[in-house]
């Protein structure tokens, strides 16, 4: 099992906030979870009618739990949400499937006021949402056994698999509660509303594909000579180009836009709601971007994905299915991102997107896609 120390929190790459919120949670949570009581191992309940799913994290975990919420939802079951203002537009964006989200980061107490027949908690290392889940009320309390304080703190306590696809590793939390074989991919579990389809087929005319510039880690984002050899290369096929990310790369979609002048490419940075990407990704022919949260949303929304890994661990996040294609250089020392803590041991250089030449692997991986 991975161990991750206190120093490696200030050794990853990630805003000071958030190291701060992680530094907190590893000495005040450890405290916390080894002066918790060791609940006993017991069977889940007969009867299940009212569960709660704790998914603090970022966009791509969200969206790993859609057809997981699906399936529960279509057996008939009650569920709330507990989750975080950086992932709570994936679940809003698909209410249909749960009855009510409390986020975490603003009312952790509201929860409190409820019963559940079950709680699960998908978090996969820290303590915070692991007891939140041990004292929820509740009569069944599912998580993972990532860290011996943490697998106290549960009646069932997962085996979490480092290198395993991360879908899979959800579903063994649920093995209680849905019937094996009910969940086999990712795709089309994303339901883009009918107000947003009809706005997305106003915007572009042409066939065109979605590139996305962002990602929450920021160096597996493309510099600017990958993003110039995509949109050489699409646009020499005749497609337009069609830019995605948050405020945090306008600059860069700006710049970009300006320097390549053409037409056919549309600067959405900054500009749109989790929907509105959505519904454009969705009449996309392809998706292309780094191993992100918006890559997960393309793969939901069945859409062909180019994804590009570096830092990140292909084999639990990478797509899966034919219509999906990997550019990697699969260097010694990826992936480096472990339960969310980046750690380079490469003193900055990041090789392993940096030297990444996008040039001469976009043709080969985009042919039969």
């Amino acid at each position: 099992m991975i161990k991750i120390s206190f120093l490696d929190i200030f050794y990853s790459i990630a805003p000071l906030p958030m190291k701060l919120f992680k530094a907190l949670d590893y000495l005040a949570g450890g405290m916390a979870a080894f002066l918790s009581p060791s609940l006993p191992g017991k069977s889940p309940p007969k009867k299940i009618q009212k569960i709660l799913i704790i998914r603090p994290g970022g966009i791509g975990d969200a969206v790993f739990l859609l057809p997981i919420l699906k399936v529960l939802k279509d057996q008939g079951l009650i569920i709330d949400i507990l989750c975080e203002k950086r992932n709570v537009e994936v679940f809003n964006s698909q209410s249909r499937l749960f009855n009510k989200v409390y986020l975490y980061d603003q009312q952790p107490l509201a929860v409190f006021a409820n019963y559940y027949d079950v709680v699960v908690d998908t978090e996969q290392w820290h303590y915070l949402s692991a007891l939140t889940a041990c004292f929820v009320p509740s009569s069944y309390k599912i998580g993972f056994a990532t860290r011996p304080r943490r697998a106290k703190l549960f009646h069932k306590a997962v085996k979490y698999g480092v290198d395993e696809y991360e879908l899979d590793n959800f579903l063994r939390l649920f093995e209680d509660i849905i019937m094996p074989g009910a969940i086999k991919a990712l795709e089309s579990c994303f339901e883009v509303d009918l107000s947003a389809q009809d706005w997305a087929k106003g915007q572009i005319k042409d066939d065109f594909v979605t590139v996305f510039l962002g990602a929450s880690i920021i160096p597996r984002r493309l510099n600017e000579g990958q993003i110039k050899a995509i949109v050489s290369y699409f646009l020499a096929e005749n497609y337009s180009v069609v830019f995605l990310g948050g405020s945090d790369v306008q600059d860069v979609a700006q710049k970009m836009t300006a320097k390549i002048d053409s037409p056919k490419i549309f600067n959405n940075a900054g500009k749109l709601s989790l929907m509105q990407s959505a519904a454009l990704i969705q009449r996309s022919a392809l998706f292309i971007g780094p191993d992100s949260g918006l890559l997960h949303l393309a793969c939901a929304l069945d859409v062909p994905v180019l994804g590009i890994f570096s830092t990140g661990n292909l084999t639990k996040w990478g797509p899966k299915g034919e219509k999906h294609k990997v550019i990697t250089d699969n260097v010694p020392c990826s992936p480096c991102t472990r339960f969310g803590y980046t750690i380079p041991t490469c003193h900055g250089s990041y090789h392993c997107i940096r030297n990444l030449n996008l040039t001469n692997r976009i043709k080969d991986k985009i042919h039969g896609l």
